[in-house]
């Protein structure tokens, strides 16, 4: 993990769209090279991200029952450092929101 530089992607940017309120979608993202930072962008709404070695889903936290992940509102863009991908290591991304048609933008990097 680069601590010294911008956040430069290391890999392609990935989409994961919702297309209906509280269901969640996963999606593979891999890198170019080892990273284990993603730049995260919600386009259009608020979302609740979880990154994962493992294909499960993110679930809505609740007032009763905490959850693995976090929220990004409306427009945000974050540099989070999560489990590493490359070319030959999956992680999932899981996004859900309580509203219908959540994009999240995804780019594998490393950086500030």
């Amino acid at each position: 993990m680069a601590t010294n530089i911008a956040f430069q992607g290391t890999g392609n940017t990935f989409v994961v769209a919702t297309t209906t309120a509280n269901t969640a979608v996963i999606k593979e993202v891999t890198g170019n090279t080892p990273s284990n930072q993603f730049r995260l962008t919600s386009a259009n709404t608020a979302a609740f991200v979880r990154i994962s070695e493992s294909n499960v889903a993110a679930v809505l936290p609740s007032s009763t029952t905490s959850q693995p992940g976090f929220w990004l509102t409306s427009g945000e863009t974050a540099v989070v450092t999560a489990v590493q991908c490359s070319s030959s290591k999956t992680v999932y991304v899981s996004v859900i929101s309580d509203v219908a048609n959540a994009t999240v933008l995804v780019v594998p990097g490393e950086g500030l």
